[in-house]
C-alpha cells in the first residue's frame, strides 16, 4: 500500500511538472508481517527465489528490495512471460493473415495530393493550434549508446553549424509553429504543451540539459517530462532475475509502455485540463520530423480518426522497415521478417512502378484525445514481445554472473500493438516525402546508414531546397557546403521571400532576417507605461505560467531607499520593496539583484510578517522585578521562549501585496540596485521572475503539501533534541529565578517595607505573598480615592438624587390618578 501512495504521488507531481530532479530515498526495512504477506504472494506464483538472499540483507537493502516488489503482480508476470514464449501456434490447416493494401479512403499522399487539399487541411490545421487544442508526445527514453554517447539520444549533436541538437531543433519548431499560428489567427497566446517520455536512466539528464538550456525558449511549465514503465527481466525458465542479491533486474517496457505511462503519470489527465484534443507523437531519433505538423494534425481531424499515422514510400523490396497495411481487414504493422519474398516484391496493381506494400512506418502518430482517454479499456490487451539478451545478474549462490551469451529476456510492448483495436473507418495514414520528413539517427558515426552524418547531410539538403523554393541562389566554393535553414525562421519552407533574388554562399547558417532586405513594418504606438508612483520605481516582472494557469503574466515590484521614521545605522544600504510575489523568498532576491540587476550583493532580508517565535514558551513564571513608583509595569511582555519546534514548513509563503526590507552590504550596493532597476524600466529589459533559483528552493504545488505532511511528522532524534534544549534552558531559567528571589528577599517594596518571615518559606509561598500584599494595597488606594473626594463627585450625585426624586414624583402622581378612577372620581 505504501508504495502504491508513493507510485500515485511521483505521477501527480510528474503531471504537474514538480517532479523535479529524484532525490535520493531513505529505505527502511517492512514489518514482519507485510514482508511475509509479500513473500507468500510471490512463493504463490513459484517466484519465491527472489527472497533466497533476504535474510543477508541489509536494512535499507531489505526496504529497497521490498519497495521494488510491493507493486508487481508475480501472476501477471508469469502470464505475459508465457505468451511472449509460448505464442500459440497456427494450426496446420489454418491460413496465413490476409495482407492487403489499406482502402483508399484512409490514405493520402503529399506527393499527388491536390494542392487545394493541402492547404485546407494546413490551415485547419494551424487554426487547431491556435486554439490551444494541439500537444506533442515525444518518446526519448533512449540513450545515446550505439552513438558514442552516455547523455539521452535527443541531446546528441549532429555536426550542424548552429550545434544544434535534436532535442533544440525539434523544441524551435513548436516555438516557429506556436509563432505561425498567433500570426495568421491574431492569438495572443498560443501554447503547443510538451509532454516527454523518458526512461528511469534519462529522466534527470534530460530535465537537467533543458533547464541548462532554459527550456529553449519555450515556457517551462509547457514542458512535462514523465517515465515509462519498467518490467522485471527473466529467466528463458521464466524466472525473475536478480541483478544483485538486494535488488530486481528490470528493463524498459518498449515503446508501447507509453499508453500506461500516459494515464499513470497523469498527462492524459493535463491534456483534459488544458483542453487538448489532438495529440502527435513521435520517436526523438529523427532529426526530420515536423512536430504538430498543421498538414498532418489538418487531415487527421478532417477525417475523424482516433489514429493516424504518416509513412514514406519504401525504397525497396528488401529495405527492412514495418510496413503499415490492412491485416485480416484491420489496420496493423507488419514487420520485414513477417512478410514472404512474393508479398514484399509484389507491384500495386494500379501503378506497376510502386510496390504494393510501401507504406514504411516511421512512428510518426497522430491520436485523438478520445482515443487515448480510453487507454485503461484496452491496455491490458497489448501483447508483449521478447527480446533475449545478456543480462547481468547473480547465482543461485548470489555470485555476480556476467553472460557470455543471452540468459534471459526483456519483455516490450510496440507503440503500434494498439492498431488493430480500431476499426478501419477510425484510422488513416498520409504519405510524405522522405527527404523531407525522416533521417532516423541510429548508427554510430561512419556507418553510413542512419548515422549522425547523413542527419546532418538531410537537415542541410532541405535547408537549400527551402532557398531555392523561395527564389534564392546558393552558391559554394565546396560543393559539399550547404545551407542550414533554422526552425525559427522557417517551420517548413515558409516566409523566406525575403530571399527572393538574393545570393547564398555556403556555408551558411539562416537564423534570422538580420543582413537581408526587410519588408517595410507599420511602426505603432506603444500605451503608456508606469515607471514610478511616487518615490517608487515600478519594476515589471516576467513570471512563467503554471500548469493550471499556462500562459506568462507581469508583477509589479516597487523599490525605493528605506525611510522608517527612526532610522538606524544601516537605513543608508536598506531597499523598501512593495508588492513582492508571494512565493519570494531570499534567494529570489539575491538572485534576483545579482544575476539581472547589476549584480549588487545582499547582506540580509527581512520579509512583513516573517514566522517568529518558533520557539517553545517556558513554563517558568518570569521574575518581577519590584517596582518603584513612576515605573511601568512589565504585563503585557512576550513569554521567554526556549528550544525549537521542528519546522513543519519547508518553505514560508507571503500575503498579496507584501513588503520587505533588503539590507545590502554597503550604501553603493544599494545605489546600484535602484540605479538599475530604474534602467531596466526605462530601457525594456525583460526581468524575469524566479530566473536560476531552480533546484535552490524547495518546490510550491502539491511538493509543497506533501512536504508539510512529512515535516509534521519529525523522527524521533529531532524531537529528542527540542525536547533536551528545552529542558537544558528551563533547568537554567529555574535556577537564575531562584537566585533572582533570593535578592528580592532583601529588598523593600514600594511602601517601604520589607516581609520578614520565620523559617525557610518556598518560592510559591513567597509569590502569594507578593501577590496579597498587591491586592490589599490596591484596595486602600481605591477607598482612599473613593466617593465625595472630588468636585465633581458631589455635583454628579446631588444630580443623581435630584433624578431619583422626580422619578418618584412621577410615580406617586400616577398611582393618585389610579385610586381616583377606581373610586369613580
Amino acid at each position: 500500500m505504501a508504495a502504491a501512495v508513493k507510485d500515485t504521488m511521483n505521477s501527480m507531481l510528474s503531471a504537474m511538472h514538480l517532479g523535479g530532479d529524484k532525490k535520493e530515498e531513505t529505505y527502511h526495512a517492512p514489518s514482519e508481517n507485510d514482508y511475509n504477506t509479500l513473500r507468500e504472494k510471490f512463493e504463490k506464483a513459484k517466484q519465491g527465489h527472489v527472497f533466497d538472499f533476504y535474510d543477508d540483507l541489509k536494512p535499507e537493502e531489505k526496504g529497497f528490495l521490498y519497495q521494488q516488489l510491493e507493486p508487481v503482480d508475480p501472476e501477471h508476470i508469469n502470464e505475459i512471460t508465457e505468451k511472449a514464449l509460448h505464442p500459440p501456434k497456427p494450426k496446420d490447416d489454418e491460413e496465413g493473415p490476409k495482407l492487403e493494401q489499406l482502402p483508399e479512403s484512409a490514405q493520402c499522399s503529399v506527393i499527388d495530393s491536390k494542392q487545394e487539399d493541402l492547404h485546407k487541411w494546413y490551415e485547419g490545421g494551424l487554426k487547431l493550434v491556435a486554439d490551444n487544442q494541439v500537444a506533442v508526445v515525444l518518446m526519448a527514453g533512449g540513450q545515446g549508446t550505439r552513438l558514442g554517447s552516455s547523455a539521452p539520444k535527443g541531446c546528441f549533436d549532429i555536426g550542424l553549424q548552429s550545434k544544434k541538437s535534436l532535442f533544440q531543433l525539434q523544441a524551435e519548431r513548436i516555438r516557429k509553429l506556436e509563432q505561425l499560428a498567433r500570426k495568421a489567427h491574431s492569438k495572443e497566446e498560443v501554447t503547443v504543451p510538451w509532454y516527454i517520455m523518458t526512461s528511469g536512466p534519462t529522466r534527470k539528464p534530460t530535465q537537467d540539459y533543458f533547464e541548462e538550456h532554459k527550456y529553449f525558449g519555450l515556457n517551462r511549465n509547457n514542458v512535462v517530462f514523465f517515465e515509462q514503465g519498467v518490467l522485471p527481466c527473466v529467466s528463458m525458465e521464466g524466472k525473475i532475475l536478480l541483478e544483485s542479491k538486494s535488488k530486481v533486474a528490470t528493463a524498459p517496457d518498449g515503446n508501447g509502455g507509453l499508453y500506461s505511462a500516459l494515464i499513470n503519470n497523469g498527462v492524459v489527465l493535463d491534456m483534459e485540463k488544458r483542453g487538448v484534443k489532438h495529440i502527435h507523437a513521435y520517436c526523438v531519433d529523427n532529426c526530420l520530423v515536423r512536430v504538430a505538423d498543421p498538414t498532418f494534425i489538418g487531415f487527421s481531424a478532417s477525417k475523424d480518426v482516433d489514429i493516424a499515422t504518416k509513412v514514406v514510400r519504401k525504397r525497396n523490396a528488401k529495405e527492412s522497415v514495418g510496413l503499415i497495411l490492412q491485416k485480416d481487414g484491420k489496420p496493423d504493422v507488419v514487420e520485414y521478417s513477417e512478410i514472404d519474398s512474393a508479398s514484399a516484391e509484389a507491384k500495386d496493381p494500379k501503378d506497376s512502378k510502386l510496390l504494393k506494400f510501401r507504406a514504411a512506418n516511421i512512428v510518426n502518430h497522430y491520436y485523438s484525445y478520445r482515443f487515448l482517454e480510453s487507454i485503461p479499456n484496452w491496455a491490458h490487451k497489448l501483447p508483449h514481445h521478447v527480446a533475449k539478451k545478456k543480462i547481468p545478474c547473480v547465482d543461485e549462490k548470489g555470485n555476480a554472473f556476467k553472460p557470455e551469451k543471452p540468459n534471459g529476456i526483456k519483455l516490450e510492448q510496440f507503440v503500434f500493438d494498439c492498431f488493430p483495436f480500431l476499426p478501419m473507418d477510425k484510422f488513416a495514414c498520409m504519405e510524405v516525402k522522405r527527404e523531407d520528413e525522416f533521417s532516423p539517427l541510429k548508427n554510430a558515426k561512419g556507418t553510413g546508414e542512419d548515422d549522425p552524418d547523413t542527419s546532418r547531410r538531410d537537415i542541410l539538403a532541405q535547408g537549400v531546397r527551402f532557398l531555392r523554393e523561395a527564389g534564392a541562389t546558393v552558391t559554394s566554393d565546396d560543393p559539399e557546403a550547404d545551407v542550414e535553414v533554422s526552425p525559427l525562421i522557417s517551420y517548413g519552407g515558409e516566409g523566406l521571400e525575403f530571399l527572393k533574388g538574393k545570393e547564398i554562399k555556403a556555408p551558411a547558417v539562416i537564423e534570422k532576417q538580420q543582413g537581408f532586405a526587410k519588408p517595410k513594418m507599420v511602426p505603432t504606438k506603444s500605451p503608456a507605461v508606469v515607471t514610478s508612483v511616487n518615490d517608487f520605481t515600478v519594476l515589471p516582472l516576467q513570471v512563467a505560467g503554471l500548469p493550471s494557469y499556462p500562459k506568462e503574466t507581469t508583477h509589479y515590484l516597487y523599490l525605493r531607499p528605506n525611510a522608517p521614521k527612526a532610522p538606524t545605522a544601516d537605513t543608508s544600504r536598506e531597499v523598501f520593496l512593495v508588492n513582492v510575489p508571494t512565493d519570494t523568498t531570499d534567494v529570489h532576491l539575491r538572485s534576483l539583484f545579482a544575476d539581472q540587476l547589476g549584480g549588487a550583493r545582499i547582506e540580509s532580508v527581512a520579509f512583513e510578517g516573517a514566522r517568529v517565535g518558533k520557539g517553545i514558551t517556558s513554563p517558568v513564571a518570569p521574575v518581577r522585578k519590584k517596582r518603584k513608583r513612576g515605573q511601568e509595569d512589565g504585563e503585557g511582555a512576550a513569554p521567554a521562549e526556549v528550544g525549537q519546534l521542528p519546522e513543519v514548513w519547508d518553505r514560508d509563503m507571503h500575503c498579496s501585496g507584501g513588503t520587505s526590507i533588503v539590507t545590502f552590504v554597503d550604501k553603493p550596493s544599494a545605489e546600484l540596485a535602484l540605479r538599475e532597476a530604474r534602467r531596466a524600466v526605462k530601457t525594456g529589459k525583460q526581468i524575469t521572475w524566479g530566473e536560476g533559483v531552480d533546484g535552490k528552493v524547495p518546490a510550491l504545488g502539491l511538493s509543497r503539501y506533501a512536504a508539510h505532511h512529512k515535516l509534521r511528522h519529525p523522527s524521533h532524534h529531532a524531537l529528542q533534541e527540542s525536547i533536551d534544549a528545552y529542558m537544558t534552558t528551563f533547568a537554567a531559567q529555574e535556577a537564575a529565578r531562584a537566585k533572582a528571589l533570593a535578592r528580592q528577599r532583601a529588598e523593600p517594596d514600594e511602601d517601604g517595607f520589607i516581609t520578614v518571615v520565620r523559617g525557610r518559606r518556598s518560592d510559591p509561598a513567597r509569590e502569594d505573598a507578593v501577590r496579597l500584599k498587591e491586592e490589599e494595597l490596591k484596595k486602600r488606594q481605591e477607598k482612599m480615592v473613593g466617593e465625595g473626594f472630588y468636585k465633581f463627585q458631589h455635583r454628579e450625585r446631588k444630580k443623581k438624587e435630584a433624578q431619583a426624586l422626580v422619578g418618584q414624583f412621577e410615580m406617586d402622581r400616577r398611582r393618585v390618578e389610579e385610586m381616583r378612577k377606581r373610586r369613580g372620581g
